[in-house]
């Protein structure tokens, strides 16, 4: 029997509604349909979730549905893939985010006359952007108030550290000319970027660790 059918029939013999089941898993109406009707199927975290609602195994849901398990065994080589890739730019933007500071601190610019700056900015935008769009698991950094309280304070302290870091001196000062202004302006602009990379890149770093290091 196909997966689509044995959910159907295990629904019906305990005279639940579409819409009963849709409830208790929290989904939509529409979503059970679709997986009753081979439109799509549940995702690996919700079909745990089915067997316990109808308390069966995983085996006994499936019943050798072969087309079902051939597209699980794929989404888990692509999951096992993707969590390579979440560990890869992970690392790489821990290193990145370390010879930034690293940089600043011991004014090693001066020495590569603002290419190595560049240079790392740029790697790690690219690394950053690959990392966020591959990492999946933002719902738990504020799962609970404990977290979200912990990742406000952790916020404000990155937000704090970086302003105080990168934002010019210059800033303060009146500025006497147009041209003055508008490269002062400029600093400001690229400087509010830079800080953003770098509380972007530190949260990474905090809350989206690789499971081998929690």
């Amino acid at each position: 029997m196909k997966f689509a059918d044995n959910l159907k029939a295990m629904r019906q013999q305990r005279q639940l509604t579409q819409a009963q089941v849709a409830a208790q898993l929290h989904v939509s109406r529409k979503t059970i349909s679709s997986w009753e009707n081979e439109r799509s199927y549940p995702d690996m975290g919700m079909l745990i979730e089915l067997s316990e609602q109808y308390d069966l195994s995983l085996d006994q849901l499936l019943k050798g549905d072969l087309t079902m398990i051939k597209t699980y065994d794929e989404h888990a080589k692509i999951s096992r893939r993707n969590d390579r890739l979440v560990a890869l730019t992970y690392y790489i933007n821990v290193a990145c985010l370390f010879l930034t500071y690293l940089i600043q601190f011991a004014h090693w610019e001066r020495y590569f006359q603002g290419n190595l700056g560049l240079s790392l900015n740029l790697t790690l935008i690219v690394n950053l952007f690959v990392l966020v769009i591959l990492y999946h698991g933002y719902d738990h950094w504020a799962a609970t108030n404990r977290q979200a309280v912990r990742f406000l304070v952790v916020l404000a302290m990155l937000v704090i550290l970086n302003v105080a870091l990168s934002v010019p001196v210059a800033w303060t000062h009146t500025t006497t000319s147009a041209y003055a202004a508008g490269v002062a302006a400029g600093t400001a602009m690229g400087s509010m970027i830079h800080v953003g990379l770098l509380i972007g890149s530190g949260l990474m770093v905090l809350f989206a660790r690789p499971q081998s290091l929690k």
